[in-house]
């Protein structure tokens, strides 16, 4: 692959920064800047591939024939499952959540 200038200006505070802690690493300068601009640009097709992921989810469930379910059902519905896992959990003697979030024990998946 070709090499390429890229001229910009930035602070020279963060450029003595930058150069500071490329140079702890035993790095150049553009070799990190290099590795910067690639994980930007995956991560920006990252987003890309995710919103056209959610969009075609959205889409979906949009066109659905199903008639919706009121939030009442639906919330209805939840706190049945949650009281059945609290039951589960308290059957096996064994907490829901810990206080640091599930427990490796815990009934439901982590």
């Amino acid at each position: 692959m070709g090499k390429a200038t890229f001229s910009f200006e930035i602070e020279t505070d963060l450029k003595a920064a930058f150069s500071a802690a490329a140079e702890a690493e035993g790095r150049a300068v553009d070799d990190v800047l290099s590795d910067v601009i690639q994980g930007y640009l995956r991560s920006q097709a990252e987003d890309t591939v995710y919103q056209e992921c959610v969009s075609a989810q959205v889409q979906e469930a949009l066109d659905d024939p199903r008639p919706n379910a009121p939030h009442t059902e639906v919330m209805a519905r939840l706190d049945a499952e949650i009281a059945l896992a609290k039951e589960m959990a308290a059957s096996l003697k064994r907490p829901l959540y810990s206080a640091g979030g599930p427990s490796r024990t815990s009934v439901l998946p982590t």
